[in-house]
């Protein structure tokens, strides 16, 4: 759904003009994005906890990849669950989807 923009009156300076659309822009509702789509676009691993910091890749974990989609708006999962092993990654899966809400 886009925002219409309000037309101005003609005595409404340019600046103000620009400056209230650009408000109004921002103000549309955010594009719905899958959780393993929002780490690998927006999550970043700090070196002090990681030992490979930087960019969140999910391919790097693939085994997470269908619990971050079941965790997503975009799922009909009302109840997850998870049988895991130790050290695999799910605590910052737990850490995306906490950011990502």
């Amino acid at each position: 759904m886009k925002v219409q923009l309000p037309s101005w009156k003609k005595d409404t300076p340019v600046a103000i003009q620009e400056l209230l659309n650009s408000f109004f822009e921002k103000l549309q509702p955010r594009a719905k994005i899958d959780l393993d789509d929002w780490s690998d676009k927006f999550r970043f691993l700090p070196e002090s906890t990681s030992s490979e910091p930087g960019q969140w890749r999910t391919d790097r974990f693939p085994y997470l990849r269908e619990i971050m989609k079941c965790l997503s708006p975009s799922s009909r999962a009302r109840t997850i669950d998870v049988m895991k092993g130790a050290q695999l990654g799910f605590t910052e899966l737990m850490i995306c989807w906490m950011l990502y809400t």
